[in-house]
């Protein structure tokens, strides 16, 4: 059953449990986007850079990321690779052009806008190998960027939810002194806990979180809350509304 205006009005000032129970049109008025603030974790080789960083629990199901870099030394040389990866969760990759590493973008990117891109659960963010970081190294994966975003996508339940991170890089081919990284810093992750595919560096769900103008449902759930008093009360100001 549907109510509009000065009935729906009326309706949900009947009683406040009711009022809890009603059910909008659009999206759960509840769901909102969860953010994790400036964060500022730093996984990389380089002074002032840990071995990794991984996030608390994403949503409601075991789904996290991890950031973490490993170092070997084949024959002669150093090679240091930063990595992504985590439980239950995706990321938008680049094509094996780039070696299928974390692809990042500018602000306004979203996961369905790019639906033709791979997505990998893990692989590289960037890698770097030189003989023993003497000589000029060589770079592959991401190259050095600051403030640019990875998009997620992770399940959460029966659901899946989207979201974003900021992230910068540090890389450098150039020779010793050795600042060469690669240094990984997580600004900042968000999501949007309602499903919706939340833009990169956005802060606003990805559609809105109101129901229709003037259009108001009642759920059989709604219509016990309310209780027989409630529904009398509603049906005499019908009454008199309809009489007026």
């Amino acid at each position: 059953m549907i109510f509009t205006g000065k009935s729906a009005a009326k309706l949900a000032s009947l009683s406040a449990a009711g009022v809890g129970m009603l059910t909008f049109g659009a999206k759960n008025a509840a769901a909102g986007i969860i953010d994790s603030g400036i964060i500022n974790q730093k996984v990389g080789f380089d002074a002032g850079f840990g071995a990794s960083f991984t996030s608390p629990t994403l949503g409601t199901g075991a789904a996290n990321f991890k950031f973490s870099f490993v170092q070997s030394h084949p024959n002669i040389d150093t090679h240091r690779k930063v990595l992504f990866g985590g439980n239950s969760i995706a990321f938008k990759a680049c094509t094996s052009s780039c070696g299928h590493s974390l692809r990042v973008f500018g602000a306004g990117a979203t996961w369905s806008s790019l639906a033709a891109g791979p997505s990998r659960a893990n692989g590289i963010v960037a890698s770097l190998i030189g003989a023993n970081l003497t000589a000029f190294p060589s770079l592959s994966g991401q190259r050095a960027f600051t403030d640019q975003f990875a998009l997620m996508r992770f399940a959460s339940g029966a659901s899946t939810l989207y979201g974003w991170m900021e992230l910068t890089l540090v890389d450098n081919d150039r020779p010793g002194p050795p600042t060469y990284g690669p240094d990984l810093t997580i600004v900042r992750y968000v999501y949007d806990d309602s499903g919706g595919k939340l833009a990169a560096g956005s802060l606003t769900p990805a559609s809105p979180s109101v129901p229709e103008p003037g259009t108001l449902e009642v759920t059989g759930l709604a219509a016990l809350a309310l209780g027989a008093k409630g529904l009398r009360r509603w049906r005499k100001a019908q009454k008199t509304t309809a009489q007026a």
